[in-house]
């Protein structure tokens, strides 16, 4: 079997993705899919498991993907709801309520997906269970890197029409917050 580089896989991906249909112009769920469905493919190969194993391992790991994903969506909500609070100058008490809750579902989040670990790895050897780990904190990091570079040869713009340059170091402003 031919061995691909990780970097390469996930450019790779994203080729596969683009060539049936601009990335960018199809609805997010749908190159959301896509990712999520290559993400496993790949962490099978990865983990490099047999089909009982792949079986077993595949049903536990999209119950906890899909539990992760409900509770990242109503995270993702709650930040929502506190970006309009701060928007139109709620007093403290709404204020404070809100961000309680989104660290709140912060933990649960957290909680969650600690969980999710446990149980892949009642499936899975210690060698496979490390493999995983190092493939699930570094499929994100390649994954940006690859769109950020297909980024700069689109030449992507922002809002001002000039090219993104470097993150600011820093808290970010008023004005960073309120985008």
């Amino acid at each position: 079997m031919l061995k691909f580089s990780f970097k390469k896989a996930v450019i790779l991906a994203i080729i596969l993705i683009a060539a049936q249909s601009n990335i960018f112009a199809q609805p997010a769920f749908r190159a959301k899919e896509r990712i999520a469905e290559f993400k496993k493919m790949k962490l099978l190969e990865v983990l490099d498991l047999d089909e009982k194993s792949s079986e077993k391992f595949l049903a536990k790991y999209n119950s906890a993907e899909k539990a992760i994903r409900e509770k990242q969506e109503k995270l993702d909500e709650a930040i929502l709801d506190l970006e309009y609070l701060i928007r139109k100058k709620a007093n403290k008490e709404d204020l404070t309520k809100q961000s309680q809750k989104v660290m709140d579902l912060q933990r649960d989040l957290m909680n969650t997906m600690f969980e999710q670990q446990k149980e892949i790895k009642s499936v899975l050897t210690e060698e496979q269970f490390a493999r995983y780990l190092v493939f699930e904190n570094r499929f994100r990091e390649q994954l940006q890197k690859a769109i950020i570079e297909r980024a700069k040869g689109r030449g992507w713009q922002n809002r001002n029409g000039d090219t993104p340059g470097p993150r600011k170091k820093g808290p970010p402003s008023d004005d960073d917050l309120m985008k």
